[in-house]
């Protein structure tokens, strides 16, 4: 049996509707009290800046993955932002979790670029 190939118009309305999913999915990110959060953490606490350094940028690394998963009470997120600091480049993955409509940082460990890896918390850094 001949497959036949897909139209020219159905390729370019899979690749639209692929960049309007990827679109979508990156703004609802950005715009997430997971993502606000553990953005807030990793710029401003003390223990990952005695890692990293004064940090000169922070990015998320959405190809290292990420995942965030919430409602009004609870809810899980885990993110890793690559972080340019004076010491060096560095990804920072963050672990959090939200109870009774608070966050906070269950895990959080920064990786250098020659793989050492420091754990900057156990539990309980919270909102």
């Amino acid at each position: 049996m001949l497959v036949k190939r897909p139209m020219r118009r159905h390729v370019f309305l899979y690749l639209g509707a692929t960049a309007v999913a990827i679109s979508i999915t990156t703004f609802m990110l950005f715009t997430s009290e997971s993502y606000e959060f553990a953005k807030e953490f990793v710029m401003n606490d003390p223990r990952v800046a005695q890692v990293t350094g004064a940090q000169k940028s922070s990015r998320v690394a959405p190809f290292k993955g990420f995942r965030s998963t919430f409602g009004d009470r609870s809810g899980e997120a885990h993110f890793t932002f690559k972080v340019d600091g004076n010491r060096g480049r560095f990804d920072v993955r963050v672990e959090t979790e939200k109870r009774n409509g608070r966050w906070t940082v269950i895990k959080a460990q920064v990786t250098s670029s020659d793989g050492t890896t420091t754990s900057v918390t156990d539990a309980g850094v919270g909102s």
